[in-house]
């Protein structure tokens, strides 16, 4: 709809040689509309054409309110900064889950101390009582030669 009012009955193509060929063509059967070419040139229904009032003007003069026009600086510098900002955030998630992970590391590191110190309060115990029942200084016993030597015997093989 936007395309028709602001166009009409317009024929857009690449070149003046090609635009002159397609009139001569469509002329020969029926009526022709205007024809635009990429570099700024018009020729008319009639095949009228030349002088400055037939070419568009330069872009220049138009200062950026030309449809399809190369995107500003601004959109350049915008996207430049959404792909920092992207990064920073990605760093930012992960630092946090790597203090989340330290976090749950130094509580399991806490979480061990405190087991430690029950288990030497255990072992502290379990001492005093085998001094209570008379069991002093418990020590590994050692096994007889003879199983000694079997299992010399089993490690060679």
């Amino acid at each position: 709809m936007i395309f028709t009012m602001l166009l009409g009955d317009t024929i857009l193509i690449d070149d003046l040689d090609s635009a002159n060929q397609y009139r001569n063509m469509v002329v020969k059967h029926t009526h022709c509309p205007t024809i635009l070419t990429r570099n700024g040139h018009r020729i008319r229904s009639n095949g009228k054409f030349g002088g400055n009032q037939n070419r568009a003007p330069a872009v220049e003069k138009l200062r950026g309110m030309v449809f399809g026009a190369p995107m500003s600086e601004e959109y350049a510098t915008c996207v430049k900064q959404i792909e920092i900002l992207e990064n920073i955030k990605s760093v930012i998630e992960e630092i946090h889950s790597s203090q989340e992970e330290l976090e749950s590391l130094q509580l399991e590191t806490d979480e061990m101390k405190f087991k430690e110190q029950e288990h030497k309060e255990a072992q502290e115990r379990l001492n005093a009582i085998e001094k209570k029942i008379g069991f002093h200084n418990p020590q590994r016993r050692s096994l007889p030669e003879s199983t000694r030597q079997t299992r010399k015997r089993f490690k060679k093989s």
